[in-house]
């Protein structure tokens, strides 16, 4: 693939045009969160919740698709790359996927954004993401799991968010980075020192699983979800962007692999679920492995399948019954 033309400028206007682009792409989310906020919740939450979370859900739908397809996507030149399973329209899973930047939960906006699941993303995410002006707002406002990342303390917010939604029976993908954090080569190391101190299996390409709140979420959502989907995604020419290039335009193409598990083939037993959860990353690692050695992942979908360019699907949750 030919290389695109990129602009270079010197690095204090690179970050001056970021300061600006970041703050103008704020400008959405902090507008949905507070229609949320003083709109939505004051005149329909007294009286009629479900339809509050609705409204919530197609305020973020419309936010999260300028942000993601037609922001991110178009304005930072990536063109996307998909293989792997089939996957159907507006179903509820989910998503397992790994982490390479802080962009990651944006990239994702245009794989939902496709299948008809953007405004209902619920994400595993850190606490301290409130503090974010529009975007931390919102994911609260839209029942994320923001987490402290100590089981003790967060125990009872996942089972009560995961009660909420099993009791408004609305759709919904929940999203988790199970690695915890960002991979780097520091984080990487210790990862496999980790793992080798506890007899795991030796990961090249993402950090250990922190299993518990994969088995968690299986337990607690079985019951309202279809699939698991495993996402597995590289950057062409493995260059990971900061939010300087995504800026500046010069995303490279993302590549996505994604597999689907119908929940019925995957074990009951925590046990069980947690060593199915190694073998998952496992899994992904030699994916990872194969795109690094050919510079693609195997099984590529059929042209069309995707929308390429972006087309968004709307998410149809007011005909929820």
């Amino acid at each position: 693939m030919a290389s695109k033309a990129v602009l270079r400028l010197p690095k204090p206007l690179e970050i001056l045009w970021t300061i600006l682009f970041c703050l103008c792409g704020s400008i959405p989310a902090i507008a949905f969160s507070l229609m949320a906020a003083l709109i939505t919740i004051p005149l329909f939450s007294w009286w009629n919740m479900r339809l509050t979370v609705k409204l919530n859900c197609i305020l973020a739908d419309w936010t999260w698709w300028i942000l993601g397809g037609k922001g991110i996507e178009q304005w930072g030149r990536s063109t996307y790359h998909f293989s792997g399973d089939q996957i159907p329209m507006r179903e509820n899973a989910f998503a397992v996927m790994n982490h390479l930047t802080f962009l990651d939960w944006a990239f994702l906006f245009s794989v939902a954004g496709r299948r008809g699941r953007l405004g209902v993303l619920k994400f595993f995410a850190k606490k301290s993401i409130t503090w974010i002006p529009g975007f931390g707002w919102g994911l609260y406002l839209l029942d994320s799991l923001l987490v402290s990342r100590s089981w003790l303390k967060d125990q009872n917010l996942i089972n009560n968010t995961f009660a909420k939604l099993k009791m408004r029976k609305l759709p919904f993908w929940v999203v988790s980075f199970l690695e915890g954090t960002r991979r780097t080569a520091t984080k990487l190391a210790e990862s496999q020192a980790f793992a080798k101190q506890r007899d795991l299996p030796h990961l090249r390409h993402l950090l250990v699983p922190r299993t518990k709140g994969f088995v968690a979420t299986l337990t607690g959502l079985r019951s309202e979800l279809d699939a698991v989907y495993d996402i597995t995604y590289a950057y062409e020419g493995n260059k990971t962007p900061g939010l300087v290039d995504l800026a500046m335009r010069r995303v490279p193409d993302l590549h996505f692999h994604i597999r689907r598990f119908p929940i019925a083939d995957l074990p009951t037993d925590p046990e069980q679920l947690s060593d199915w959860c190694m073998r998952l990353f496992v899994e992904k690692d030699a994916l990872l492995e194969h795109f690094h050695t050919h510079g693609a992942f195997p099984n590529p979908r059929p042209d069309g399948e995707w929308s390429i360019p972006y087309v968004h699907e709307r998410m149809n949750i007011m005909s929820v019954k």
